[in-house]
């Protein structure tokens, strides 16, 4: 069975790596992205079993990039 894939997006960098890092630990597959550009990226070159995301960041804020990918993955599910 292949392991639950995650997209994690902050833009504190050291607060991302240390929860990839525990999550990887627990067997999943972890991408991240430090901008909702980037995750929108990763997101539209993969799929993800659930997307972890910060809400205040610059550029694309966490609402705006959920909206982009909902956009992109309507039948997707969001809760808060």
């Amino acid at each position: 069975m292949a392991a639950e894939r995650v997209l994690l997006v902050d833009d504190e960098v050291e607060f991302l790596e240390a929860l990839a890092e525990r999550m990887g630990a627990r067997g999943l597959e972890v991408l991240t992205a430090t901008t909702g550009a980037d995750a929108v990226a990763l997101a539209r070159s993969g799929t993800f079993d659930a997307v972890v995301l910060d809400l205040a960041m610059p550029g694309l804020d966490g609402l705006e990039t959920l909206s982009l990918l909902l956009g992109d993955h309507p039948t997707s599910r969001s809760c808060s």
